[in-house]
């Protein structure tokens, strides 16, 4: 009797696992219902997506703006300068070429000035607006949280995941200077598929990031999403699938969408593809705490 109880137990376990493992085909349905159930909370996601987009978009041009001119004329100055050449092949290195010329490493300190700036701003609009937008998936997803502590917990969470985004997008800037004076002849920095590299993994800690939100009004909220990756990859992986499925959709019907008129894809980026946005973020929320 006791053999066949401990049999019956391992094989329950059993099933609970391989159920896990598809809980991001599993939770397609409820949250769907979910959405259906919620609904008055959708247009309020979607506002606050569509604001923070605004917000984001007219903040970074008047930064990157700036920016990219310093580029422009440190660029012209190197390429310019007839002692260009014997400076680099005496300090080989983007950086410090850039720095042996005292216009250029001028240049490039007030660069750095806009960029800290443009650093700071976005995280700012980012953790008001995506807290808040969050904020309504959860309570979508039947999750009552104050807005003042998620608030709170994403700026919180979002540290690690800001820092990894300020050396993507400082290396993204290398890149672009790099490809800027890369004709010259002398210059032999390694070109390759940097930014599609790049590109990749800032797509992983984008998905890291996202996972952990789910968890961000918890204690450790990084380190639980880690070890819930490590104990539940299964169902990561599932979840991972339906999201990157539903992009691939949306991505088709803006494209065609634009190739009518881009006025048919502003109107179906806000009623079609921003509420499933939400749909994925109340998709993956509802995934992590069933297997958390």
């Amino acid at each position: 009797m006791q053999k066949g109880k401990k049999k019956t137990g391992k094989s329950k376990c059993t099933a609970q696992g391989s159920c896990s493992c598809f809980q991001g085909f599993s939770q397609i349905k409820p949250s769907l219902k979910d959405m259906r159930r919620n609904c008055q909370f959708v247009p309020f996601a979607v506002l606050v997506d569509m604001l923070f987009l605004w917000v984001y978009g007219l903040t970074s041009s008047f930064f990157t703006d700036t920016m990219m001119y310093k580029l422009t004329v440190i660029a012209e100055i190197l390429m310019q300068d007839p002692h260009t050449p014997d400076l680099y092949m005496t300090r080989p290195g983007l950086l410090n070429l850039v720095l042996s010329n005292p216009e250029t490493s001028a240049l490039f300190g007030q660069f750095l000035l806009w960029a800290g700036g443009l650093a700071a701003a976005s995280y700012l609009i980012y953790c008001i607006f995506q807290s808040l937008s969050w904020k309504f998936c959860f309570r979508i997803a039947g999750k009552e949280i104050g807005y003042q502590q998620y608030l709170k917990a994403f700026a919180k969470v979002n540290v690690l995941w800001f820092i990894l985004f300020i050396i993507y997008s400082v290396m993204m800037i290398l890149v672009s200077f790099r490809d800027r004076i890369g004709s010259l002849d002398y210059i032999n920095e390694p070109a390759g598929a940097t930014s599609s590299v790049l590109t990749v993994l800032f797509i992983v800690v984008l998905w890291l990031a996202s996972l952990s939100y789910c968890l961000a009004d918890k204690s450790k909220p990084v380190r639980k999403t880690f070890r819930m990756i490590m104990k539940n990859p299964g169902a990561v992986f599932s979840a991972t699938i339906v999201i990157a499925a539903v992009f691939v959709v949306v991505d088709l019907l803006l494209r065609q969408a634009f190739s009518i008129s881009q006025s048919m894809m502003v109107i179906a980026g806000i009623f079609i593809a921003a509420p499933l946005f939400v749909w994925q973020r109340v998709l993956l929320k509802k995934v992590v705490d069933k297997v958390r």
